[in-house]
């Protein structure tokens, strides 16, 4: 059982409003004279009084009588020695643990209490933060004495009373003791594991550690990490609460957020005081609130385990209460990190009524930094949440607040785009009322060439997400001029993510979009894009500037093509597909991750793979000299090899369909595959089970294989390709596209009109009966069309296989 006692005035005052509901809940009777009744599960026992002021050492005399059994008992605010009294005559065999907090006339009642027989029997004393107490010479009857906190009393110079329990004495907390002159009277303290020396600087404590004979210390960082928890207890004065917190964010920041630190931190019961510390109540301290806001806030960017423990902890309404006041920066702040990548915490702090309160913060009257706090708060809560994105379009005057703001020139720029971007991401309806609310044109401005790097940035990812799949926006985007200010973004002069941003912004304006095509290209973007896919480039930007010329490559007018290419795009593609590439030592060194080597293996940049991948069909669909520029850069072999297994499906589909474009239905192809390499990992995509892209890649490829080399009919032939062709005919299945059926008749036909040989191999399989079911009712003209001309050669060995 643990007891508290204390003066009735202070606990209403100064603990009652800190206890939660629990606590609350567990507390029993409040009667005149500070009667107490308890149960097993009491923790803290004591309630205010109900008029007439009952004296401390009155409530502690029933107390001691009516618990002979406490084993651990708090003093919080003793005024003085008499308050103690019973102490001196009270028989608690079994009482271990003594914590005293805020005691006044220290010498008097530390004396008192320890002329009594208490000292045989207590191992740990706990007198963190009195300041009152200038010597500890009544600790020589405690000679059994475990552990013993003093940080805070800085007023105590000399130790020696600790020889008395030299043999037992297993931690000594000295934070903050700067007046304690040495450490010799811890020579003979050899069971000694735990020494804080924080801030005990004045006579160079740590210097001093060789005078401890014991050589099993625990680490010292770990060591203070616990100290500095301890700290945070609700009975702690709370410029000590405040000073503890602001040390944590302090070492979490200097360590760079080190998930190990935070592990300790959290392990060592961090998560819970800062809650607590957090809570409202009559005494509370908004530095306090302040600091553990920053505490939490820096223990839960980007580690899950933390973030969840943090809200399970009641911090969530906590913070939400605190965005109304003072505080209001810092609960945004932690609300914000609680929330990154965490679904679960964005949808709780929108239940416990956080949008609005963020929305009452962007007003013009408030201070910028507030600004910026609310902003951020919206952006995260909108991030990957459409929920969250309804939620905030719903409340009234959001959006216009936030254009407002944007467009009077608030400093508060960057955070204020951002939190439109994560609103209006893959969200119509948001687009929709941002672009009303006038938002295009106040970001455009924000991409003049003066304004700062990371507001550039901010407003040309507004803009992408608001361009992004919508052709109202997209012209509104174009119709301001922007694509102009975005080419020019694309400068070398200008930050990578300037540039990267940019890149996606037009993108997200080409996509679909042909007038947006025209002016992209008309304003001199396709060189440019094409020099972010070189080698100096990071990997992101490589997958931004593939989608942004994919999305031109789009468009069917045969002078982008022609533009894309002239501009060198085909060698830089094809580059980035190939892994022996002298761009992956480079990217490597500079721990960006690996696009070449790795490229086809399990740790590949898929992102760029398939960007590149598309843009290469988009060029070589139905353009000859598309097909041979690429066949001649040695594109063809790279996206065969895309067609392993070990790439990821929807890297395979992008391959198989740019093969599948280069193949060419128009034109003669030359050879571009290498025959061994080709037909065993072709004759692997033919199997029934796997995307009709790759199936129809694999049987196209095969077609180009048995029609140029001389071995490559010979070499399908002997894989067996004819009974798989055929059975990939034969295949019906509802949704199976019936380019599949088509690539895989040319196959047919090209293999049986090399060789007598092939022909009947192909007969053998079957292959007539399958062709004439195709005739049927229920298949599409170019599946008939081929059935009928793979029958003509089947049946009519001089007919030549030429390509319609």
């Amino acid at each position: 059982m643990q007891a508290v006692l204390l003066s009735p005035d202070l606990f209403h005052q100064h603990l009652w409003g800190r206890l939660d509901h629990d606590d609350k809940a567990a507390l029993r009777g409040v009667s005149r004279g500070m009667q107490l009744q308890v149960d097993a599960s009491v923790r803290v026992v004591t309630t205010p009084s109900e008029g007439g002021a009952a004296r401390p050492a009155e409530g502690l005399h029933r107390a001691l009588l009516r618990w002979p059994g406490v084993v651990h008992l708090t003093v919080l605010n003793v005024e003085s020695a008499a308050d103690l009294a019973p102490l001196s005559t009270a028989k608690l065999a079994g009482l271990t643990r003594l914590t005293v907090r805020e005691a006044l006339d220290g010498a008097l009642w530390w004396d008192l209490a320890f002329s009594s027989s208490l000292s045989a029997t207590l191992r740990e004393i706990d007198i963190s933060g009195c300041a009152s107490l200038c010597s500890i010479d009544a600790l020589r009857s405690c000679t059994k004495l475990r552990c013993l906190w003093l940080a805070g009393a800085d007023d105590v110079l000399d130790l020696s009373p600790l020889e008395a329990c030299s043999e037992t004495l297993e931690e000594l907390w000295l934070a903050g003791n700067g007046m304690v002159e040495s450490l010799a009277p811890l020579a003979a303290c050899t069971r000694l594991r735990k020494l804080d020396l924080r801030d005990c600087d004045e006579f160079d404590l740590r210097g001093q550690v060789a005078h401890v004979t014991c050589d099993q210390l625990a680490d010292p960082a770990s060591v203070e990490i616990e100290g500095l928890v301890h700290e945070l207890q609700p009975s702690i004065p709370p410029a000590m609460q405040t000073a503890a917190a602001l040390n944590l964010v302090s070492r979490m920041q200097a360590a760079g957020g080190s998930p190990e630190l935070l592990d300790t931190i959290a392990a060592a019961g961090a998560i819970p005081a800062l809650v607590q510390m957090l809570r409202r109540h009559a005494s509370a301290s908004t530095d306090a609130q302040e600091a553990a806001a920053g505490a939490l806030q820096t223990l839960a960017y980007l580690h899950a385990e933390n973030q969840a423990a943090i809200a399970a902890a009641g911090a969530i309404p906590a913070l939400v209460e605190l965005l109304v006041g003072d505080v209001c920066v810092a609960a945004a702040a932690a609300l914000h990190h609680l929330c990154i990548g965490h679904a679960q915490n964005k949808t709780v702090f929108a239940a416990a009524g956080a949008i609005p309160e963020l929305a009452k913060l962007l007003v013009p009257t408030s201070l910028a930094e507030v600004q910026e706090a609310a902003a951020w708060g919206l952006c995260i809560l909108a991030t990957s949440h459409a929920a969250n994105q309804a939620a905030i379009n719903q409340e009234p005057g959001v959006v216009v607040a936030l254009v407002k703001l944007l467009g009077a020139g608030s400093t508060a720029e960057v955070q204020l785009a951002a939190a439109l971007s994560s609103l209006s991401t893959q969200h119509v309806q948001n687009q929709a009322a941002i672009s009303a609310a006038g938002a295009i044109s106040a970001l455009v401005k924000l991409l003049s060439s003066d304004a700062p790097a990371d507001v550039q940035a901010a407003a040309a990812v507004a803009l992408s997400s608001l361009a992004s799949r919508n052709a109202q926006n997209q012209a509104a985007i174009t119709a301001t001029g922007a694509i102009r200010r975005l080419v020019r973004l694309l400068g070398p002069v200008f930050a990578d993510d300037v540039q990267e941003a940019a890149t996606w912004a037009l993108a997200d304006l080409a996509h679909e979009n042909a007038q947006g095509q025209s002016a992209i290209a008309a304003a001199g973007a396709i060189p440019p894009l094409v020099r972010l896919l070189g080698h100096e480039s990071s990997a992101s930007m490589q997958v931004a500037a593939s989608g942004a010329l994919h999305c031109l490559a789009d468009n069917q007018a045969a002078q982008y093509h022609a533009a894309i290419a002239a501009a060198g795009a085909i060698p830089a593609l094809v580059q980035l597909l190939r892994p022996d590439s002298s761009e992956e030592a480079d990217i490597a060194a500079a721990g960006a991750i690996p696009i070449l080597v790795q490229l086809l293996g399990p740790n590949s940049n898929a992102k760029v793979t398939m960007a590149a991948a598309c843009t290469l069909e988009n060029l070589a669909e139905r353009h000859a000299a598309m097909q041979v520029a690429i066949d001649s850069a040695g594109g063809a072999a790279s996206l065969l090899q895309l067609l392993e297994p070990v790439s990821p499906a929807d890297v395979q589909a992008a391959a198989a369909r740019a093969l599948r474009a280069l193949a060419g239905r128009h034109a003669p192809v030359p050879d571009p595959l290498p025959t061994a390499l080709a037909v065993p990992t072709l004759m692997r995509q033919l199997q029934p089970d796997l995307l009709a892209d790759v199936q129809a890649a694999a049987a196209w490829a095969l077609r180009i294989l048995a029609a140029s080399p001389a071995q490559g009919p010979a070499a399908i032939a002997s894989a067996g390709a004819a009974p798989v062709l055929v059975q990939l005919v034969q295949y019906q299945q509802p949704d199976l596209p019936p380019d599949v059926q088509v690539a895989a008749i040319w196959a047919m036909d090209a293999l049986a009109a090399k060789s007598a040989g092939n022909k009947a191999a192909v007969s053998a399989a079957s292959a007539m009966a399958a062709l004439v079911q195709l005739l049927g009712t229920g298949f599409s003209a170019d599946v008939h069309a081929a059935a009928a001309r793979a029958l003509r050669l089947l049946a009519n060995s001089s007919l030549p296989a030429q390509r319609s």
